[in-house]
């Protein structure tokens, strides 16, 4: 009996502390290092797009493609993300349009293994940040590096969550980009109109103003008349 009263007891106890660290929630431990070797993705291991965290349509096949500001912020709420990878922001300084990219890029990740000199970290090689989660229910604190170890594009991106310490509102931060109209490429030519005319515009003559007329397709003949003698 006294045996079964402090099993009972032990129980008890490991569900109060089970209940004291979800209620102070989990923290996030950032960290990051920069490697010519991108960390590799395969559809059966690695988180897959999920239009709440990512941006979509997802410009690059399936993979959670997300802007670096918000790559934290959406590894914390996608199961099974341990990290994401950053590629060179070269190509993404100026935003694509045509694939609702706005600034530079980050993708998550589910493993951790080297993908060696993709193309992507060239020439000045990825960011890889590796996210490790501490204790259990909604993240109460994050832990980013110092701001002289981010790259500069990730020095930037991260300020907002230095500053606020918040991992919660990446879900409608993205409701909200999802739901802006999306910007148009001017390099792209707007698609003509339904029904419109392809050629130059010819207003049609009025009717009977081209009775008497010679046909325009015909040469005039030697004498100068346009008729057909």
């Amino acid at each position: 009996m006294m045996a079964a009263s402090i099993g009972a007891c032990l129980a008890l106890a490991l569900l109060a502390r089970a209940a004291a660290a979800d209620t102070n929630g989990s923290s996030l431990a950032v960290t990051v290092e920069m490697s010519p070797h991108a960390w590799i993705w395969t559809a059966a291991s690695d988180p897959l797009h999920d239009a709440r965290f990512c941006i979509d349509p997802p410009p690059f096949g399936k993979q959670c493609t997300m802007h670096a500001g918000d790559a934290v912020r959406s590894c914390a709420h996608i199961g099974g993300c341990v990290g994401v990878v950053c590629p060179d922001p070269t190509p993404y300084e100026r935003g694509q349009p045509r694939r609702r990219i706005a600034g530079p890029i980050c993708q998550a990740r589910g493993h951790k293994q080297d993908e060696r000199n993709h193309l992507m970290c060239r020439p000045a090689g990825c960011a890889r940040l590796a996210v490790d989660r501490g204790g259990s229910g909604p993240v109460a604190a994050v832990a980013l590096p110092p701001a002289d170890a981010l790259p500069p594009f990730l020095r930037t991106a991260l300020a907002p969550l230095r500053a606020n310490g918040t991992v919660g509102l990446a879900a409608d931060a993205h409701a909200a980009a999802a739901a802006a109209p999306r910007p148009r490429d001017p390099r792209v030519p707007r698609p003509p109109s339904r029904g419109a005319r392809r050629g130059p515009y010819r207003s049609a003559p009025a009717p009977g103003a081209t009775r008497g007329l010679p046909p325009r397709n015909r040469r005039p003949n030697r004498r100068g008349s346009a008729y057909p003698r």
